[in-house]
């Protein structure tokens, strides 16, 4: 039960855009799938989610639709469980940092994509969910702000909880004869900076959709603009548009822009994680609007990366003439929020562990304690440099040497049992209505 509930909430973190049906060639008529609270979940957004959980499973429309039927069942719990936490965290006040939800968005759109050999199999599998990659672009940019609140919410769990002695030595006699020799572990500290798109980039962007602009209010067509100049990846022609959304749905400074206009009316220049937009909204409807957009994607190139690779060296040589602690520089400019307020300073990570980058065991493997490595490019498109602080060899499990990882391994347990206790409070004090075929 404990796995279902945090596999649920992951499934509920896949962000919703305006997309097609996964039913291909049916037409679909939406209707109210649950209630929490006062929000309603539609089943145009549990579809477009079950779309990116077909992607993210290897799943095709040639799937059997039991099969489909039970995935969007566990999406429609997920999504409930979600709309829980987002109850939560507005009564605990939790804000999160535009920076943190812009890194997340870039992480997992590179994630998946690094999942592909090439650009052909990666179109394809795109179009067998029927996503366009600007869809899935948007997807993961919209998913990021409900997705950092939830890892907020975690940390503060996470930082209530604590495992004494007693509870230890008691968890440790009951669990010490299935636990397993450890591989080697590292801990370390690192700094993470993406690169930055250049102010003369962005310039060149605004000046373009500022000329588009002037010939929209000129009397141009606004769709016909779209395919003209909307930088779509894979030139798919429509219009710009990208249907109804609310306004936790995308980018709150592209739904700032949206919901300040009338029907009808073109915004200025709007600046997002993805790029440079102007919107123009087709309709409103109670708390959604309809809407088209132009796109002019602002990527990086090698002069950016170049720069970041710079300021990470300017940082480590500070580091090693003693002008700074390395603690100190993470705080100040590592992009991971994981590890910022520690110092850049990681937990205790296993030689083969799941969601670790491989370049990061490689330079870990690579350096003596204490030493400090060269900037290097991870597999987050995001380039780094990284401290050994304690290296442990391969060993059979011991609460004398691993006291740390079995604390670790207690209190997780202690976490989960938090987490499920709030999930039924919330519950209890929420009316839930979720609504059958």
């Amino acid at each position: 039960m404990k796995r279902k509930l945090f596999a649920g909430m992951i499934i509920a973190l896949v962000g919703s855009v305006g997309l097609g049906s996964v039913w291909a060639k049916e037409e679909m008529v939406d209707r109210v799938v649950a209630v929490v609270g006062d929000q309603i979940i539609l089943l145009s957004e549990v579809r477009r989610q079950l779309e990116a959980q077909m992607m993210e499973r290897n799943l095709d429309y040639s799937t059997s639709r039991e099969v489909l039927a039970d995935l969007q069942s566990e999406v429609v719990e997920a999504m409930v469980n979600e709309q829980l936490l987002q109850v939560k965290a507005q009564r605990d006040s939790i804000v999160p940092d535009q920076r943190d939800i812009d890194m997340f968005a870039k992480n997992e759109y590179a994630r998946i994509r690094k999942q592909f050999p090439d650009d052909v199999s990666f179109q394809k599998a795109l179009e067998d969910v029927g996503l366009t990659e600007q869809q899935l672009r948007y997807m993961y940019s919209t998913m990021a702000r409900k997705t950092v609140i939830q890892q907020m919410m975690l940390q503060k769990i996470e930082q209530s909880v604590s495992v004494t002695p007693k509870e230890l030595e008691t968890w440790y006699a009951a669990h010490k004869d299935s636990l397993q020799e450890v591989p080697d572990q590292f801990r370390f500290s690192h700094i993470m900076i993406s690169p930055k798109v250049l102010e003369s980039r962005k310039q060149t962007a605004r000046e373009k959709l500022g000329m588009v602009r002037k010939e929209i209010e000129a009397g141009a067509d606004f769709a016909e603009m779209a395919n003209k100049y909307s930088e779509i990846p894979g030139g798919v022609k429509d219009g710009g548009y990208i249907g109804y959304f609310k306004r936790s749905d995308f980018d709150e400074r592209f739904t700032a822009a949206a919901f300040g206009l009338q029907k009808g009316e073109v915004s200025d220049v709007v600046e997002t994680s993805l790029g440079m937009h102007l919107i123009k909204v087709e309709d409103i409807r109670g708390d959604e609007v309809s809407a088209r957009h132009i796109l002019v994607m602002l990527n990086v190139g090698q002069e950016e990366e170049d720069a970041t690779v710079a300021q990470l060296n300017r940082i480590r040589q500070d580091i090693l003439e003693g002008k700074a602690t390395f603690a100190d520089m993470a705080k100040q400019y590592t992009e991971d929020s994981s590890t910022r307020d520690f110092g850049g300073q990681t937990k205790w990570i296993s030689r083969g562990e799941a969601n670790v980058p491989a370049t990061f065991m490689e330079q870990a493997s690579n350096l003596e304690k204490g030493e400090i490595s060269s900037p290097f490019k991870s597999e987050y498109n995001a380039y780094h440099i990284l401290r050994l602080d304690q290296h442990k060899p391969a060993h059979i499990v011991n609460l004398q040497e691993d006291r740390a990882m079995l604390e670790s391994f207690a209190k997780q347990q202690k976490i989960i049992r938090e987490f499920e206790r709030i999930f039924s409070e919330l519950r209890d004090e929420t009316y839930i209505e979720i609504r059958s075929e």
